[in-house]
């Protein structure tokens, strides 16, 4: 089995994606990952995305809705370009050393993996991350960077490095799969993309996970706001009320 392809570099071959989805995934990281390249192809000229389906076990993988998706066993999966590895709840229990080998054993020939949603705390799990920039869910950073010192921890929507995309969580995997879309066959497919899923903004790497105050708060008193981000950066050790003052 040849090493996959440079998914950067434009071609007029389709890439060859595995769709990896794990039991106790939801829906909307799904769909993220997958309707993107979905309406590429019927969009776009040529076929810019072959894809098939990947499960961790012979059995189908049950999203939170309730939906099962069948596919090919990890284990008998020889190659692709590229993997997205969609996740969910419950990534102690899917994260068997099985799955682990399987995904290293596929970033060894060279496919390029990406994490939707849980997927980044697989790859890390996996050590695939080790010595790169990576990103989780807000909620998880600081978890995630005790868990996994190795991995630079990013506070961005998504990150791409080198072989490696990790997205924060499962809207902003559409985001990640618009920026590869851009990056593989340029900005006018990626934007009838976007528009046909009424998306009015594709967001970049680098941006901010987090709502920024003034517009969660609906303010730009500059004293409020920086009132709230005292006692928002200090939930653990909450200051007390002078010093907030």
């Amino acid at each position: 089995m040849k090493s996959a392809k440079n998914i950067f570099q434009r071609s007029e071959a389709p890439l060859n994606v595995a769709v990896l989805v794990l039991d106790d995934c939801n829906t909307l990281s799904f769909a993220a990952g997958v309707d993107p390249m979905r309406a590429a192809n019927r969009l776009g000229p040529g076929r810019p995305f072959d894809w098939s389906y990947v499960t961790a076990t012979e059995q189908p993988a049950r999203l939170t809705s309730g939906l099962a998706v069948p596919g090919t066993p990890i284990a008998r999966l020889e190659g692709c370009d590229l993997m997205l590895v969609i996740a969910g709840f419950n990534l102690d229990r899917h994260g068997t050393p099985a799955l682990l080998a399987s995904l290293r054993r596929l970033a060894a020939r060279g496919t390029t993996i990406a994490g939707i949603d849980g997927g980044p705390w697989l790859l890390a799990k996996a050590g695939l991350l080790d010595g790169y920039q990576a990103t989780i869910q807000w909620e998880h950073l600081d978890g995630f960077s005790e868990m996994f010192p190795r991995v630079d921890v990013m506070q961005d929507i998504f990150v791409v490095d080198r072989d490696r995309f990790t997205s924060a969580g499962s809207t902003i995997g559409m985001d990640m799969m618009l920026n590869l879309i851009r990056q593989q066959h340029g900005y006018d497919l990626a934007a009838a993309v976007a528009e046909e899923h009424v998306y009015s903004n594709i967001r970049e790497a680098g941006q901010n996970q987090r709502m920024a105050l003034a517009d969660r708060l609906s303010t730009v008193n500059a004293h409020v706001l920086s009132a709230v981000e005292l006692m928002r950066n200090n939930l653990e050790d909450p200051l007390q009320t002078g010093m907030i003052a």
